[in-house]
């Protein structure tokens, strides 16, 4: 893949295969250049034929700059050169779409300065139009399809957003943006990341609306990658000469976000953050590795109103500091079916971080976390978090730990505070996440396999409790990581519960050894830390 670079030029490029504008309304587009009147306003698909970047003007090329400007209406079609106006579907569609058809050898678009905002309703941006770009490709494998046209600064821009996202159901598909990045103590001015969404006010547009942009698509794009050299099996976070992305998805405001099959990597910061608002919104089936090496290090950091938000099927690898970090969020998420794997890289960190109530975080599995797997902060008031059906392995912590406004150690809101005593009092309770709730008690700290190779699981939990029992394969100290979900019971009016266990009868089969732990979840007050692990063993030999 080469890089183009400069100033717009005027040049003859190449035609490809697809996509092709309809030619019937050329001689119409002729009419309007002859008579010196614009055509009417309508929504347009254009197509980008060229890398260059510049001031917009006629030519023989029709660049990304000039592209917006016409699908926004600040560029009209009787400003086109013909050679141009050859590269616009004149014939009205229901919204506006941008696609691509540069130069095999030149497509990335190095940007000299900010590209105009995107304030048109519906407007498209497909860099999937690329030919060469698969035409079909099965869900799963769309976070490792390579873009083919790129979009960064160019050398020696500092550009502090790639794409900045200010109206109604706009997509972005296909593309891989990097090297955005705001300057050093520069204040006043737009965060920075490769693509910004929020209302237009948030983004600086005169006069602009406070309403956040509703149903925003960002799909199918790498985001502080550049695109793949078909020469190499691995892609490379980004060129040699390239620096850093500041972020990856910065939110401002947002109403119905989809974040989708993207690959999110090598950012100096969060790969997705959150400001004030992200309301209704999906983060699915993404990519998100490496990233905040170099400023805030959680993988996703929420914030602000997240109502309704759900994190589901991502895979978070190798990232500075935790996988998901929530701060002071209003509103409740859902967290479920993520990969979790490496986090904590550089910074001892809790693979998932919580502040707030009523979330529910099922299913994930988390493993080789520097620092615990689950943490509920205490402040401000946290309880009735549901965490549900999670495994773990290879932690340096417990699976699931409950801050209490006791530990004022800064580590206890990144890191937790370790198992908590069997709460004693309604204050203590109250001053610890998820309203204190106890841990299961076993009866015994061990139990043994009869001679019907039946085993008798007893505990006590909180009456109503519903109690989940996990093997624990590591010998991982007296809370072990719940590697496993085993079964579920409920406690009784009085707290107590029991777990029948019934091992394999094949003839010459060895009664094993198990260890087990358990948590409690309380429809009033969410879920407890682990309960000590227990062992299941033979009877002694007599």
């Amino acid at each position: 893949m080469k890089r183009c670079s400069g100033r717009k030029q005027e040049r003859e490029m190449p035609r490809r295969d697809r996509p092709q504008p309809i030619r019937g309304v050329l001689g119409l587009l002729a009419i309007a250049w002859g008579l010196g009147f614009a055509a009417p306003a309508a929504a347009l698909q254009v197509v980008v034929n060229s890398a260059q970047d510049g001031p917009i003007q006629p030519d023989d090329q029709l660049t990304l700059r000039e592209a917006i400007a016409l699908a926004q209406g600040s560029l009209t079609l009787d400003q086109l050169s013909p050679a141009e106006a050859a590269q616009v579907d004149g014939q009205e569609v229901p919204e506006a779409v941008v696609l691509f058809n540069l130069p095999a050898e030149a497509t990335t678009i190095e940007l000299l300065e900010p590209l105009p905002i995107l304030t048109t309703a519906g407007l498209t941006l497909d860099g999937t139009s690329q030919p060469g770009y698969p035409e079909e490709a099965p869900e799963e494998a769309l976070v490792d399809l390579s873009p083919l046209v790129a979009i960064a600064p160019a050398p020696d821009a500092v550009i502090p957003y790639g794409l900045a996202i200010a109206a109604n159901d706009v997509t972005v598909r296909g593309l891989s943006l990097y090297g955005f990045r705001g300057q050093v103590a520069e204040t006043g001015s737009l965060p920075s990341g490769n693509i910004l969404v929020g209302s237009p006010a948030s983004l600086g547009v005169p006069e602009g609306a406070i309403a956040p942009p509703e149903n925003v698509a960002i799909e199918r794009n790498w985001l502080g990658l550049s695109p793949r050299d078909s020469s190499a099996t691995e892609p490379q976070p980004r060129p040699a000469d390239a620096l850093p992305s500041s972020f990856g998805i910065y939110v401002l405001d947002a109403q119905g976000l989809a974040v989708r099959s993207n690959y999110l990597s090598g950012h100096q910061g969060s790969a997705i953050l959150t400001s004030r608002q992200a309301t209704d919104s999906v983060i699915r089936g993404n990519l998100i590795t490496r990233n905040g090496f170099a400023g805030m290090p959680d993988a996703v950091r929420l914030e602000g109103q997240v109502q309704g938000l759900l994190l589901e099927s991502n895979r978070l690898i190798d990232n500075a500091g935790s996988g998901i970090f929530l701060y002071k969020p209003d509103g409740t998420v859902r967290i479920q079916g993520n990969s979790l794997a490496g986090n904590g890289a550089q910074r001892s960190r809790a693979a998932i971080y919580l502040m707030g109530s009523g979330h529910e975080i099922t299913e994930n599995a988390i493993a080789d976390q520097n620092g615990p797997g689950i943490v509920v902060a205490a402040y401000p008031r946290s309880d009735r978090n549901r965490l549900t059906g999670n495994t773990f392995q290879n932690l340096q912590g417990l699976s699931i730990d409950l801050v209490t406004q006791q530990q004022t150690d800064p580590a206890a809101y990144t890191q937790g505070d370790g198992p908590n005593p069997p709460t004693n009092s309604f204050q203590r309770r109250n001053k610890t996440a998820n309203f204190g709730l106890d841990a299961p008690q076993f009866a015994s700290p061990e139990f043994f396999w009869m001679r019907d190779r039946r085993a008798e699981i007893l505990g006590t939990a909180l009456p109503g409790a519903e109690v989940a029992i996990y093997q624990v394969t590591e010998e991982a100290g007296q809370y072990g990581p719940l590697n496993g979900l085993l079964d579920t019971v409920i406690a009784d009016e009085n707290g107590r519960f029991v777990l029948e266990l019934g091992a394999s009868d094949e003839p010459g089969t060895v009664l094993p050894t198990l260890r087990l732990s358990a948590i409690a979840h309380h429809p009033d007050y969410g879920t407890s830390e682990p309960a000590l692990t227990i062992r299941v063993q033979p009877l002694p030999a007599n």
